[in-house]
């Protein structure tokens, strides 16, 4: 992800599903079908179909006139799949805690096991409001780390 966003390219679509473990146990991100160029001050609208990829979609990038996707909207996705990887238990999706703010269970009620350095980052990469959130994928690295 870090790679994308450093030749300016945002994924959009980071999910479970869109990581693969190759044989050498490098993990790669795939699937770049909703793609899009990082053009500062451009405003980009995604139209979602499919249910699974909501559970992983910042709210920014649910469409309407305001949808503006940047690496913030990523860094939100990767903690969601982060989130169910390490639960085993997708998050609630960003409509359902907006309408219920306690719909997002912390992960370590569900995996104590998980340090709780480790949730505050995923928590703070999955804030509703992107300018709550990493502002990079260093920061959010760092955070976990």
């Amino acid at each position: 992800m870090q790679a994308a966003h450093e030749r300016g390219v945002l994924h959009r679509d980071i999910k479970p599903g869109n990581l693969k473990l190759m044989p050498n146990g490098l993990i790669k991100l795939v699937d770049f079908g909703l793609v899009k160029l990082l053009a500062p001050g451009e405003v980009t609208i995604t139209v979602l179909q499919g249910q699974g990829t909501a559970l992983y979609t910042p709210f920014e990038q649910y469409g309407g006139d305001t949808g503006h996707t940047d690496a913030r909207s990523d860094i939100f996705s990767f903690a969601s799949t982060l989130y169910h990887l390490l639960t085993n238990h997708p998050p609630a999706d960003a409509r359902d805690r907006f309408l219920t703010p306690d719909a997002l269970i912390e992960p370590r009620e569900i995996n104590p096991s998980i340090s709780l350095r480790t949730q505050k980052a995923i928590l703070w990469a999955m804030e509703l409001h992107p300018d709550d959130r990493p502002a990079n994928v260093e920061a959010f690295r760092d955070a976990l780390i």
